[in-house]
């Protein structure tokens, strides 16, 4: 609130001590106080851990948080950086770090074994997978090295991790196996990733697994052991349609062959999810696009889903396709891939298919007869659940031309649809460039605007603010002002202010604030 000064007559602030116009002390009893320091941030509590902001480095993060791990043999506390991110912006970031890092603090000491190392790994690593076989290729690796389960994790060289990916041994289904080239190579990449787990948590100092490649042998065997997928000809379809009735799972390939599910898929869809009405089933995995999409049952293979529909329901099971051959106590009835892989290899021996087909090729085989009856294209990638991208079509796709002028003019037409794509990529990213760049100047327009009336009211506030005080003080240097506070002013008879003892002669006439009067004067004795 503002007041009145009594002695300038000018408005101060009523928790003034004193003036600022003319020092006039309002409250003479009030002694002024002196300015006090910001209280210290609290001191953290014992074994909480440390905050510390580093100074005259013109950092971006300045505040470094560090984590109680032990004593000395005095008694000193032992601290390392916070991990995976020690230094944050502000001291409250900083302190929030250390909040959540005491709610589950995990251990950074490097004397953890081998075996430790990997269940904190996992337990971290498997909740980014998003299928049971990502997380099956890790586990079926790491039973191979079991002769460092125990090892120090500070102690782990490359050389034991060579040994077991040469020299491990994996007891599996009660029988000893070595590793195949392709579990070394998982081996080595469990190894990899794992270790780069242990360097950012300073478990160790290098991450060994990365100081040596495979073998040259390993990498040819893994070469050799890799096959192509192919589609199956017109004459082995013939053949599996002769024996749907005779072989078991030739109406699970069939399914496949007609369908484009993945061997892993057709184990996982669901009777609820299968529409007899319409003849449609929903389902899939691996990628956003293969996730929960709708497939059309073909007229082909519907007597063959409808008889795996009234098995599923007989026997109780929740899948539309079930295991009825092989109970295990791991899955009475469920059908995994790898349980689909021996059947389907069986089933191409039984019928003397080609023996280069893998368990991926009745997939492989829709989407090639699928573009041999010109399907379109992007109808294709949604029942297979691809991204649109021409690269992922042609990759499991086989084209088959018959003469040399036919793949000329198929390739020249791929080469001018390929222009033709590309130019409208091109106009649409000058399209994308120029409301970008529209967008940036309309908004760059709009702050300077915005930017301009702050300044303009800037201005104005000031120069009213000057003359509020020009007018104050002009009320301060009015004569009348002066009267009121007690002074007066002395004329000579015919209204002249009298300024020395030598103008007076005559009556006085004095000036008060409320009213005149005149006086003779009479000299001083």
């Amino acid at each position: 609130m503002l007041i009145y000064c009594p002695e300038c007559e000018l408005q101060v602030s009523d928790k003034a001590i004193s003036c600022p116009h003319c020092g006039y002390q309002l409250k003479p009893d009030v002694k002024p106080k002196r300015s006090r320091s910001q209280n210290k941030r609290r001191r953290l509590p014992n074994g909480f851990g440390q905050i510390s902001e580093i100074k005259g480095r013109n950092l971006r993060k300045p505040f470094r948080a560090m984590v109680s791990v032990g004593k000395t043999s005095t008694g000193r506390i032992i601290c390392k950086p916070l991990k995976p991110e020690s230094y944050f912006p502000t001291y409250n970031d900083a302190y929030s770090a250390l909040v959540e890092y005491h709610k589950n603090p995990y251990d950074l000491s490097p004397a953890i074994t081998i075996k430790e190392l990997y269940d904190k790994w996992t337990d971290a690593y498997f909740k980014t997978l998003k299928s049971v076989s990502s997380t099956r290729t890790i586990t079926s690796a790491w039973a191979y090295c079991s002769s460092i389960y125990d090892m120090r994790v500070m102690d782990l060289r490359a050389r034991h991790i060579k040994g077991c990916i040469d020299e491990g041994r994996a007891l599996i289904k009660g029988e000893e196996r070595e590793p195949t080239a392709g579990v070394k190579s998982r081996i080595k990449s469990m190894f990899n990733l794992m270790l780069d787990y242990a360097l950012e948590y300073e478990l160790t100092d290098k991450n060994y697994a990365r100081t040596f490649n495979l073998s040259d042998d390993i990498i040819k065997e893994k070469e050799d052991a890799k096959r192509g997928h192919i589609p199956f000809k017109d004459e082995e379809i013939q053949i599996l349609w002769d024996h749907v009735d005779t072989n078991s799972y030739v109406d699970i390939v069939l399914i496949q062959c007609y369908s484009g599910w993945r061997p892993q898929e057709l184990g996982l869809l669901e009777i609820e999810n299968v529409n007899l009405d319409e003849w449609l089933f929903t389902g899939g995995m691996k990628t956003e696009a293969g996730i929960n999409r709708t497939v059309p049952i073909h007229s082909k293979i519907r007597p063959l889903v409808e008889k795996k529909y009234q098995e599923a329901i007989a026997l109780g099971s929740k899948y539309l396709i079930n295991c009825t051959d092989a109970r295990t106590h791991r899955g009475p009835l469920t059908f995994t891939y790898d349980k689909y892989r021996t059947r389907f290899t069986k089933l191409v021996n039984d019928l003397k298919l080609n023996p280069q087909h893998r368990a991926h090729d009745g997939r492989v085989h829709f989407v090639t007869a699928a573009k041999k009856y010109k399907v379109d294209e992007y109808a294709i990638k949604y029942i297979v659940g691809h991204e649109i991208d021409e690269s992922l079509l042609d990759k499991v796709a086989h084209t088959h031309l018959i003469t040399p002028t036919d793949c000329a003019k198929f390739l020249i037409s791929k080469i001018d649809a390929a222009w033709q794509r590309l130019h409208s990529y091109r106009i649409l990213q000058l399209v994308n460039i120029c409301g970008k760049r529209f967008a940036l100047e309309k908004e760059r327009l709009s702050r300077n605007r915005l930017g301009l009336e702050r300044g303009v009211q800037k201005i104005l506030d000031f120069q009213k603010q000057f003359l509020q005080l020009l007018e104050e003080k002009t009320k301060a240097a009015n004569p009348k002002t002066q009267l009121k506070r007690g002074y007066t002013i002395t004329k000579n008879e015919s209204g002249k202010i009298l300024r020395s003892a030598k103008d007076v002669s005559g009556h006085l006439i004095t000036v008060f604030a409320d009213g005149e009067v005149m006086s003779e004067p009479r000299p001083l004795v």
